[in-house]
């Protein structure tokens, strides 16, 4: 018994010891820690726990022969724990010194070595409790205790031969087993608190630093800051919060946010999904109404996230950002949307998302509520016709990124609605991640665009049934008047008294002024239209203007007049322009001053005004200047402008006086205006007027042209085998007196069918087609022949109508004509077109006067006519034809 005190007693003094070097370590380390570089601070603590196990070795327990027992395994055991490698090396290392140097005996090298075993044996338990993450419990340190007191033994072997070691053990081995296991309890629980209070007074100082910066940042911060208990009760509000609420915090604490801040328009979900969470203790942020102390509403962004301390939920902080005015802006967007029946959307390729604003789902009256729409669902909306078009369109700007726009039916509860949808893409890397738009009820455009068309439809109908009315006026007149002229023509070229030349001249000049009043009419009606061209060509200035003085030479004789044209030595012979519609402007404007001028003079005058050069082209555009001048009746300055208004005169007294339909100089200055012209005029009443026509041609080296010959003039062809379909006598009569003239052969047909069977049945050289005749028409007579296997299927065919409508030429041509030519037939014109149709052959034999070269020709399916008949009288043919045409009314 004595001995086990003796045993006992040093070794309770040592473990007290060791408990009050503990304690004070721990204090030391829950109170200030131990921080700064890893390797400063396990040597640190390798330190303090090796003079822990160097001061309890220093009143050791006696063992036989020498050994001494201590608690020192305790700190041994732990420092790999505590302090690491480096940590547990240096409180080896201060042990073993100990034990060697200071306490010594004849075993202390065997208790040196003893040093280094419990040393590695800790580490290699501090290495398995880490790695597993186990905690240091307290079977956990009994164990540690247990493993170092058997690891340790074989140090007991060192400085003793076995048999002593064994009778060592033999005492000392249940004294040492259980002074490890107290000292490594004892320092293990202490430190292992120590840690937990260190660790735990860590986070307290850094959570009341981070407190004190948020509370800093809080009251500076505009936004509202709540921060709430773990129930939701307000503790805290900032300065901001203040401010967006009107309370403060004395009237909020102690109370929820959501019992005083929401109110009756507070979304209802919206407050539930922020219970839910804060329940659960989760984060949420969301926008939700509130309503400020004096009840006005604002909207807000909050965040709350939940506050923890040491893994249990301690309270909320809530971020309040307040968002009024961005909500507001999104109601008028939204109420835009809705009253522009528009909307945007968002396919996101990347996930195949789709996200469409709330305009979307009330275009295609769709609840919300249903759930997020698809790509797929809307394009089961939209139009199958129209559904692939759109998928293709949304896959080429997945391609290449090109923005698109495009225009589809959607179908909406069996209603058809217009939609557009108009998209962008977002590249990224060379590659589409999202493509985006909007989208637009375009029903109301749509439906209008639909009756624009059809009132286009109506208009560009109209403007045809006035184009054929048109057509059928010319015809209706020309067609007479083209045997009233002709025939007057042919009269005046007989043999007749000064009396009936002057009757019959009278008629012509009358025919003559009706045609011209159905021309200006039908330019004008082509002017409305838009239908007039400039063809721009080479052309002789000087010939042109012969032929203008050439016509009217006679006019201005007859009056009295003096009529002159002037050419100045400047201009250029070739120019490039339209020279017919020239001519057509100084007919006009000659035209005017012949009429209304009783005596004194009338002059054309053209001149170079400037010149520049071209340096394109290469050559030079001249500003022409055509004067035309008079000594007539003079206009008053405040009507000179109206005169180019259309079916205006100076005043209408000179209608009644002069008549005319005021239409030439309307259309002369829009044909200036189209060939980048001016056209004015200076005038005084009683003092004459000047008209000035400028015009920028340019110079060309190549010539204008020839003058177009006269009458059976020896530029034409010889002579031809003619055949003329006509239905009209009377054209029948003048025509053929024309082609007589010019010492050709003819035979009549009276038709179309007529036309078809002569040409099968003998051999022309061409054939003059009227348009219009009855049974078959000349049109539908040129397609049968064209189609026919007759050898004179490919004859020439000049078409002869009284439509003089811009662009019939081309339409006749282009229905397998060769050329056209209008009513009245002019006999130069008709000349022209005969050496066009057939070129190459050989000098006609001018003919002798018409008086006495007349002859009606053969009209086919009529008996004792033709070619080689006997003269007649033209006025007896005249008439005849009368005769018949009565006859005709009267059968009508």
């Amino acid at each position: 018994m004595d001995a086990l005190k003796a045993l006992l007693l040093p070794l309770i003094n040592d473990i007290g010891l060791l408990s009050l070097m503990v304690l004070v370590v721990g204090g030391l380390r829950a109170r200030y820690g131990i921080d700064g570089v890893a390797l400063r601070r396990d040597i640190l603590t390798g330190l303090a726990f090796g003079a822990m196990a160097s001061l309890v070795m220093l009143q050791p327990v006696p063992l036989p022969h020498g050994a001494v027992a201590d608690p020192r395994a305790g700190p041994l055991l732990l420092a790999g724990y505590f302090a690491g490698p480096f940590g547990a090396a240096v409180t080896a290392a201060m042990g073993a010194a100990t034990r060697y140097y200071v306490v010594g005996g004849p075993v202390a090298l065997g208790g040196a070595v003893s040093f280094a075993l419990y040393a590695m044996a800790g580490l290699g338990a501090g290495y398995l409790l880490k790695r597993r993450r186990r905690p240091l419990s307290a079977p956990v340190l009994v164990g540690i205790g247990v493993v170092g007191t058997v690891a340790v033994i074989p140090s007991f072997f060192i400085s003793v031969t076995p048999e002593v070691a064994l009778e060592i053990l033999a005492v000392a081995g249940p004294t040492v087993l259980g002074a490890n296991i107290v000292a490594t309890l004892l320092v293990g629980l202490v430190l292992t608190e120590a840690a937990r209070m260190a660790d735990s007074r860590r986070r307290e100082i850094q959570t009341r630093e981070e407190l004190r910066k948020l509370a800093l940042v809080a009251d500076r911060t505009t936004n509202g800051v709540i921060i709430s208990d773990r129930f939701g009760m307000i503790d805290w509000v900032n300065e901001g919060f203040t401010r967006m609420t009107g309370y403060s915090l004395d009237e909020v604490r102690g109370l929820k946010p959501g019992a005083f801040l929401q109110g009756p328009g507070t979304d209802p979900e919206t407050r539930a999904h922020i219970s839910e969470q804060l329940n659960a203790g989760l984060p949420v942020s969301t926008e939700i109404l509130n309503y400020h102390k004096s009840g006005g509403e604002y909207w807000v962004a909050v965040d709350i996230q939940p506050v923890e301390t040491v893994g249990e939920l301690t309270g909320f902080i809530a971020i309040q950002s307040d968002i009024t005015r961005r909500k507001k802006l999104e109601l008028n967007l939204l109420q835009a949307e809705t009253v522009a029946r528009t909307g945007n959307w968002e396919y996101d390729l990347r996930t195949g998302a789709a996200v469409w604003s709330r305009g979307v789902f009330e275009l295609f009256e769709v609840r919300e509520a249903d759930g997020a729409l698809d790509f797929d669902q809307v394009l089961s909306i939209i139009h199958s016709e129209d559904r692939d078009r759109l998928r293709n369109k949304i896959t080429q700007t997945r391609k290449t990124g090109a923005a698109f726009r495009v225009r589809v039916r959607a179908l909406v509860h069996g209603r058809t609605v217009w939609v557009e949808l108009v998209g962008d893409a977002d590249r990224a890397r060379g590659q589409t991640q999202r493509v985006f738009g909007i989208i637009q009820d375009v029903t109301m455009i749509a439906e209008r665009e639909e009756q624009l068309l059809a009132a286009r439809e109506q208009a560009e109908l109209a403007n045809r049934s006035k184009s054929q009315f048109l057509a059928n006026m010319s015809h209706e007149i020309r067609t007479p008047m083209n045997g009233v002229l002709g025939m007057a023509s042919l009269l005046l070229q007989s043999d007749l008294s000064p009396e009936q030349k002057r009757f019959v001249r009278t008629i012509h000049e009358s025919g003559t002024i009706l045609l011209t009043t159905i021309n200006e009419i039908l330019d004008f009606s082509k002017i409305e239209a838009g239908h007039v061209d400039i063809t721009p060509g080479p052309f002789d200035i000087r010939l042109q203007v012969d032929r203008v003085r050439d016509l009217f030479m006679v006019q201005a004789s007859e009056k009295g007049l003096t009529f002159s044209v002037e050419v100045a030595d400047d201009v250029p012979r070739a120019l490039v322009g339209d020279g017919d519609r020239i001519h057509q402007i100084l007919v006009n404007l000659l035209g005017n001053a012949i009429k209304f001028t009783a005596e004194g003079v009338v002059q054309l005058s053209v001149s170079v005004e400037r010149e520049r050069l071209d340096q394109a082209a290469g050559d030079a555009t001249h500003v022409v200047r055509f004067d035309v001048a008079d000594t007539g009746i003079g206009i008053e300055s405040e009507a000179c402008e109206r005169l180019f208004s259309s079916f205006t005169q100076a005043d209408s007294s000179i209608a009644r006086r002069y008549g005319g339909t005021g239409l030439g100089l309307a259309i002369s200055r829009h044909l200036c205006s189209l060939m980048d012209g001016t056209i004015e005029v200076e005038s005084a009443p009683g003092k004459g007027s000047v008209f000035t026509l400028r015009l920028p041609l340019r110079e060309t080296a190549g010539t204008g042209g020839n003058r177009t010959e006269a009458w059976g003039s020896p530029m034409d062809v010889g002579s031809l085998s003619i055949l003329l379909a006509e239905d009209n006598e009377v054209n029948q009569l003048v025509v053929g007196a024309m082609l007589s003239a010019l010492g050709h052969r003819y035979e009549v047909a009276n038709n179309g069918a007529e036309a078809i069977r002569a040409l099968r049945g003998a051999r022309y050289d061409l054939v003059l087609m009227d348009v219009h005749m009855p049974e078959v028409d000349g049109v539908t007579a040129v397609k049968s022949i064209r189609a026919s296997d007759m050898d004179q299927r490919d004859i020439p065919v000049i078409a002869l109508t009284a439509d003089a409508l811009d662009g019939r030429r081309e339409h006749y041509l282009s229905l397998g004509m060769n050329d056209y030519l209008t009513k009245p037939i002019d006999m130069r014109a008709l000349a022209a077109a005969l050496r066009r149709a057939v070129p190459g052959r050989r000098p006609a034999v001018l003919r002798e006067p018409v008086s006495t070269a007349l002859r009606p020709g053969r009209v086919r399916g009529r008996s004792g006519a033709g070619h080689d008949a006997a003269p007649g009288s033209v006025m007896a043919d005249m008439a005849r034809t009368g005769d018949n045409q009565e006859a005709r009314k009267a059968e009508r």
